[in-house]
């Protein structure tokens, strides 16, 4: 059985760092909406209490150097709407 290391470090309510032995992650969101990014793939995750969903998407590595890297796929964007719409709600109830 492999052992895996992982450590998360909060920076603030809605944003994380996540600390892999292969890699760094951000993860950006609130409670039942998260996104997650890092050089290999991006991850966007929904759920409630007893259902959830998640989408994975890798990144190919480029061929060479000039090639740039591929543009986030329209559900990520979906998903990055989504989690500012619930940050927004969140800070409007938070002052009001």
């Amino acid at each position: 059985m492999p052992l895996r290391y992982f450590k998360r470090i909060c920076a603030g309510r809605h944003l994380r760092m996540n600390l892999s032995r292969g890699s760094v992650s951000n993860s950006f969101g609130g409670r039942g909406l998260w996104l997650t990014v890092s050089s290999r793939h991006s991850r966007t995750s929904a759920g409630l209490t007893g259902l959830y969903w998640y989408q994975q998407r890798r990144f190919p590595p480029p061929a060479n150097d000039d090639e740039p890297w591929p543009r986030p796929h329209r559900s990520d964007w979906l998903a990055i709407i989504g989690i500012a719409a619930v940050i927004l709600t969140t800070l409007a109830l938070i002052w009001r």
